[in-house]
């Protein structure tokens, strides 16, 4: 169905396309995520993270017959048909590794839907925050929940319904039967960086990685230590009410932020004028 209707030729070669501009891309981007993780880069973890999420998407939309012209960027009406499509390949609840739980490590408060998580991820890697418009708040878990997302969306950009070369199943079915594999050969960027940077980028590759190296992971005792909260500009500013502060928001609001930006920061600091002090 799949092949008849979406890529009726070249399809082979459609597929290879979507890989690297998609699946290839998203590796890159969430490699670049975890070196933001570990260097503590909180707006540069969630923009990246943003980027690899929507990228790993749009491959698997595409590549299981789903156009996504009309998504833009939005990241949760994408992993809604993701789930319609890929059934129960992609799991409705993160959890922390089953090591982290049993020894209570980075305080697991219970479990998070993944629609929550690519929420958050929406939020904090919108477009906008490029320019720190908006604060962002970080737990140590975060990385955690991020490992097992693109792990798992990573796993369904593949048309699943396809019959796979070697065996006598489609990709679903093997999917399905081996949960803990990738039908992919390796990370796009495997094949990318030149020697001398290999080893120092497949570090930040296993670092902390409970999705894709797990008995690694145990092993070293490694747990992630970073996180932490940024206050953005806007926020500051607005939460002092001093005059100076606000005039200044306004102007760099009305010269660089979008209109519809500029609209709710103008609305912000008329109220905040107008409140008693």
């Amino acid at each position: 169905m799949f092949e008849e209707e979406i890529l009726p030729e070249n399809c082979r070669q459609t597929r290879e396309m979507i890989w690297r501009m998609y699946r290839d891309a998203a590796d890159h981007d969430y490699l670049l995520a975890r070196f933001s993780a570990r260097s503590n880069l909180l707006y540069q973890f969630w923009w990246n993270a943003q980027q690899a999420i929507e990228k790993y998407l749009k491959a698997a939309l595409l590549l299981n017959g789903k156009p996504t012209v009309t998504y833009r960027h939005g990241l949760k009406k994408m992993l809604e048909e993701a789930q319609g499509f890929s059934g129960d390949l992609l799991p409705m609840v993160l959890c922390p590794p089953k090591d982290v739980r049993s020894k209570n490590r980075l305080n697991p408060r219970g479990f998070l839907p993944i629609k929550e998580f690519v929420e958050k991820v929406e939020r904090n890697g919108d477009a906008n925050n490029r320019y720190r418009i908006s604060s962002v708040s970080t737990e140590q878990r975060d990385l955690l929940y991020f490992d097992e997302t693109c792990f798992h969306l990573r796993r369904i950009s593949f048309p699943l319904d396809m019959k796979l070369d070697d065996k006598n199943s489609t990709a679903r079915e093997e999917l399905l039967a081996n949960r803990n594999i990738q039908l992919h050969p390796e990370m796009g960027f495997d094949n990318f960086f030149e020697r001398t940077h290999k080893e120092a980028w497949d570090e930040y590759f296993r670092w902390c990685n409970f999705a894709y190296f797990y008995e690694e992971t145990v092993a070293r005792g490694e747990y992630p230590s970073w996180g932490g909260s940024i206050n953005a500009e806007p926020f500051l500013a607005h939460k002092s009410g001093k005059e100076t502060e606000l005039n200044s928001l306004s102007w760099v609001a009305e010269n660089s932020f979008p209109k519809n930006l500029q609209k709710i920061v103008s609305k912000k600091i008329g109220e905040k004028r107008r409140k008693p002090r």
